[in-house]
């Protein structure tokens, strides 16, 4: 069965299982593809009331070498895309879901990690309150706070920190990356810098990795792109499970 996929999301899901090395190669990471773990669109909790909720990142890979934080835009990101000065640029929301993610990076990987949802740490509490603030749709502004310990999203935050601690990264290891799709082969007027809103000084983010998807389907050139086709990594993945099989018999 071909997997047609359309957009930004499917482009996302397909780079990064069909054309890592390539990503890879461009983030000037030597590390083995099957190595790697990938979240694909972590859910940190959308919009609504909650002042605990930081969104989604289209993605999180974790190598040897570093953790790349992923937003993802396309040619048709027509709001964040401006082709006059070659930059992708993000808001405010957007970059407070790296800062915050950063944040909590840090403290599980240093001395805080079982205190980190304890309700009575105060310090934290009060910690993430004055750095982190969130606008609401009337505009006013808010402290955003640290989820309860019990709520399902520390307990994602727990699972993905885990998951991402058998890589015994260092605190600089974090990489914040913008995928941007293309489906010509002009390079002329491709995005090669993030620009950030105003006081955002204490993050970088990496130069734009752009990844052209018009090659391989005649249809590709529309924002289509075929999602089933097997990459080294996938073949790889599949023959290392079945073996495991063969080995439990």
């Amino acid at each position: 069965m071909n997997i047609i996929g359309y957009g930004e999301d499917s482009l996302t899901f397909w780079a990064l299982t069909q054309k890592l090395e390539k990503i890879l190669e461009k983030l000037k990471d030597g590390s083995e593809p099957e190595k790697c773990i990938l979240f694909y669109r972590p859910s940190f909790g959308r919009g609504g009331r909650g002042t605990s909720n930081f969104g989604e990142f289209d993605a999180i890979l974790a190598t040897n070498k570093a953790i790349y934080l992923v937003e993802s835009k396309w040619e048709n990101s027509h709001k964040e895309w401006k082709k006059r000065a070659r930059q992708i640029r993000l808001d405010q929301s957007q970059v407070n879901r790296h800062r915050i993610f950063k944040w909590y990076f840090d403290k599980w990987n240093g001395n805080d990690k079982n205190n980190i949802f304890d309700e009575k740490n105060n310090d934290l509490k009060r910690e993430f309150s004055e750095k982190f603030k969130k606008t609401k749709k009337d505009e006013t502004v808010v402290d955003m706070t640290i989820p309860a310990s019990s709520t399902s999203l520390a307990k994602r935050i727990k699972l993905i920190m885990e998951k991402l601690k058998t890589f015994e990264h260092n605190k600089e290891a974090v990489k914040n990356v913008v995928l941007f799709f293309h489906s010509t082969e002009k390079t002329c007027k491709l995005p090669e810098v993030v620009k950030l809103p105003k006081d955002n000084e204490e993050i970088e983010f990496e130069k734009v990795i752009t990844i052209i998807y018009g090659r391989d389907e005649k249809y590709n050139s529309l924002g289509f792109v075929n999602m089933s086709n097997k990459s080294k990594l996938i073949c790889r993945i599949n023959q290392i499970i079945k073996e495991q099989c063969i080995n439990k018999k």
